[in-house]
């Protein structure tokens, strides 16, 4: 302490001192959270091995700490046995954190507060032989961890003291700060460099509503020297802390969590701006410290004083937006894969709405009443939204999710109507179970359409130049397209299965999963031929039988769409053309099987060649298989139908 507080304390002038007490309190707290670092970092070195390449030098010139000693330490740490570590500078580092925390207790002394100050002193006092004792530079594992530890669940702990001790030194900041600075409390701090807290706060205030009535946010801010430390309590977890310091024009964040997830979010809604980042954990090596909190660093250092306003001004803004974060992601994870809900709250903070509506709202209670009103398909209670909507419905739909939410309770609606107005929305989005099942069966049957397209062409083509390279290629095409259809069909049977009701579309993909199958082979088949050459009244059958299976594809889509939007208005109309359809296709079924039988006839008076009579017997016979599973699918489908509604 100076020599002018002791002699203000000894006047009795505490009042006059608590500011300075105070100020060097708080920056024990952060070469405290070094020494922390510096002692996790080389346990998790020393457990590793020599790979590990993080680097504390940031942290270190952040926390004003100058000896050179320190700087070797993770490097040359070790481990003796499984459970003890080698650590250069052990004793020395202790001895440090013992400093540190005696820095932040005296303000509390100072302030009169004994009971206080007492309760500390005597959490103090039962931590001192683990600090104090006399190592050898080894030190157990677990020692570490009762050192580091902010787990509350565990017993006592140096860090968990410092953590109390520095939320203690922000409460009485508050009560002593000399003046308010748009929200801030301040103290110390000359004019000219006021207008960094004023940049900050302007930001904060810009997007502070979006926390509603939610705790948090409350900001302090001192000058040490030319530099000004401004430090936001983001929520109501202790380690939950971000400090910014301003220095000319270089700006470093320090910023503590206990959610590595969370950690990365917070750098990713900085990411507008060239951050130079240093982290005191990889994501490998969370396994190690699950009890531990993670802390990262970065410096930004702005090209002119108008470039650090505007960075302030955004950082500001964005704190708002880690506000029980970690909540919203587990909410949304119920309905969309991890990945997605993360992006989810990208796109809120990046668009300035947020989650705290939509947690406030009931989070996924409203998604579940949405659900139960809107839509028969159980399956989007039990799993995941983009399984059943596709990835770009589902984002679009927790989209509009978070805007209404945050819209409708920043004007104040009642939430009754809330609820109304994000199920209007919804419904754009969800659909019946069956409407999701006839979504899947159409894309089968475009799939199916796109392979006897490519069939007639390749068939149109018989004799051309070009034919054999034609039916090739077209023969890998169908390949493709045939393994997207099994995907589509493994989904089909996959919702299926969870309810016994829809069997019906399981049988249903299974059949029309047949036609794809039989034009694939048709097209393999005819991948066979190597000759170009084919007797042309052949190929003429072969050429009439493949445009009847386009028809039948195309007439096909025409009564999956009607089964899909019948209207009961339209009800007759509707039901006229569907009729129509399925004659056709029955039609169709019956003439290729006349094809069939004329072409096999044929092959057999005309053709001399063996592997032209193989090829298009068997191209043949799939063409007429295909013909029989049209008819299968139309007749399943007319049943379907036709049970439902009636003329």
């Amino acid at each position: 302490m100076a020599i002018k507080n002791k002699i203000l304390l000894n006047l009795g002038e505490k009042d006059l001192i608590l500011p300075d007490l105070i100020k060097e309190g708080l920056i024990a707290n952060d070469r405290v959270k070094y020494f922390f670092t510096l002692l996790q970092t080389a346990k998790i070195k020393a457990l590793r091995g020599t790979d590990f390449p993080v680097n504390l030098q940031i942290e270190k010139v952040n926390a004003k700490i100058d000896d050179i000693a320190y700087d070797d330490v993770v490097k040359n740490c070790s481990l003796v046995d499984k459970d003890t570590v080698y650590i250069p500078e052990l004793n020395k580092i202790l001895k440090s954190i013992d400093d540190c925390i005696l820095s932040m207790m005296r303000p509390l002394e100072i302030a009169g507060d004994d009971e206080r100050f007492n309760e500390y002193t005597d959490r103090y006092n039962d931590m001192q032989t683990i600090l104090l004792k006399d190592y050898d530079e080894t030190i157990a594992v677990k020692t570490i961890d009762l050192i580091i530890s902010a787990d509350k669940g565990m017993k006592d702990t140096p860090h968990l003291l410092v953590m109390d001790l520095h939320k203690e030194l922000n409460n009485l900041l508050s009560m002593i700060a000399l003046e308010t600075i748009d929200g801030a409390n301040v103290f110390n701090v000359d004019e000219e460099y006021k207008y960094i807290i004023k940049t900050f706060m302007k930001g904060l205030n810009r997007t502070a509503k979006l926390k509603f009535d939610h705790p948090g946010l409350g900001t302090t801010a001192t000058q040490a020297d030319n530099r000004i430390v401004i430090q936001n309590d983001i929520g109501e977890t202790d380690a939950h802390v971000i400090v910014i310091t301003v220095e000319d024009l270089t700006s470093n964040i320090t910023y503590t969590d206990v959610h590595f997830n969370r950690v990365q979010f917070f750098q990713s809604i900085l990411d507008r701006y060239s951050i130079n980042w240093s982290t005191t954990a990889t994501k490998e090596d969370v396994k190690f410290e699950s009890s531990v909190y993670y802390m990262i660093t970065g410096r930004y250092v702005a090209k002119d004083k108008d470039d650090l306003e505007d960075f302030l001004e955004y950082l500001g803004s964005r704190i708002v937006f880690m506000i029980d974060w970690n909540r919203a992601r587990k909410k949304l994870q119920i309905f969309v894969p991890k990945k997605m809900a993360v992006e989810l709250l990208k796109w809120a903070a990046d668009n300035e709405i947020g989650h705290m509506a939509f947690l406030i709202l009931g989070g996924e209670k409203i998604l579940y009443e949405a659900i139960s009103t809107l839509s028969t398909n159980t399956s989007l209670v039990s799993g995941k939204f983009n399984d059943i909507l596709g990835d770009e419905k589902t984002f679009d739909a927790f989209k509009t999710v978070l805007a209404i939410s945050c819209e409708s309770l920043l004007k104040n609606k009642p939430r009754p109507i809330v609820y109304d107005e994000i199920k209007a929305e919804l419904s754009k989005f969800l659909k019946s179970t069956e409407e999701i099942f006839m979504d899947y069966i159409s894309d089968i049957a475009y799939y199916i359409l796109d392979i006897a397209s490519m069939l007639r062409d390749s068939l149109l083509r018989i004799n051309s130049p070009d034919f054999i390279d034609l039916i090739n290629k077209n023969a890998e095409i169908a390949k493709t397209l045939e393994r997207d259809a099994d995907n589509v069909v493994i989904k089909i049977r996959t919702l299926a299965e969870k309810d016994q009701r829809y069997i019906f579309f399981k049988e249903l993909a299974t059949m029309i999963d047949d036609v794809i199958d039989y034009l694939e082979e048709a097209a393999f088949y005819l991948s066979l031929l190597q000759d170009r050459f084919v007797v042309e009244e052949i190929s003429v059958y072969l050429q009439d039988l493949s445009e009847k299976i386009v028809f039948a594809s195309m007439e096909m889509i025409k009564i999956i769409e009607i089964t899909m939007d019948i209207k009961q208005k339209n009800l007759r109309e509707d039901i006229s053309e569907f009729l129509n359809s399925i004659h056709y296709i029955r039609t169709i079924e019956q003439t290729t099987d006349k094809i069939d039988r004329i072409i096999k006839k044929l092959l057999i008076e005309k053709c001399n060649s063996f592997k032209e009579h193989y090829t298009f017997c068997e191209v043949s016979e799939k063409f007429e298989k295909s013909g029989d599973a049209f008819m299968y699918v139309a007749e399943m489908l007319y049943s379907h139908v036709m049970n439902k509604f009636t003329i």
